[in-house]
């Protein structure tokens, strides 16, 4: 498996390290989508050159996705379980847990 060095930046809500009060909102720019924009396109694209997705991936929601939204394939599913999402997820929880510090040590 091949690691991807994506990094998360902060683009709203937060301007010289503190909040603004605003939503805080945060990117992660998938780098790796140039490589697959042909294979997995978003819009319809050339059906000829699409990767078809049979065989789920063991250790991933490709299966439980497909099944769930009765999907012909998992194709459907790969960006919406992938590690890029989750991602997203664990790094609004440690911003989370940051601002629970700091009210914890005011209180």
């Amino acid at each position: 498996m091949k690691i991807e060095r994506d990094s998360a930046h902060i683009v709203s809500g937060v301007r010289h390290g503190k909040t603004i009060g605003s939503p805080i909102a945060m990117l992660l720019e998938n780098r790796d989508w140039k490589n697959w924009q042909e294979s997995l396109p978003v819009e319809t694209g050339d059906p000829a050159s699409h990767k078809r997705v049979a065989s789920p991936r063991p250790g991933h929601a490709d299966l439980a996705g497909a099944l769930k939204y009765n999907f012909p394939e998992a194709r459907y599913v790969l960006e919406r379980a992938s590690a890029r999402e989750s991602t997203a997820r664990v790094a609004m929880a440690r911003l989370r847990n940051c601002f629970c510090a700091i009210l914890a040590s005011k209180c």
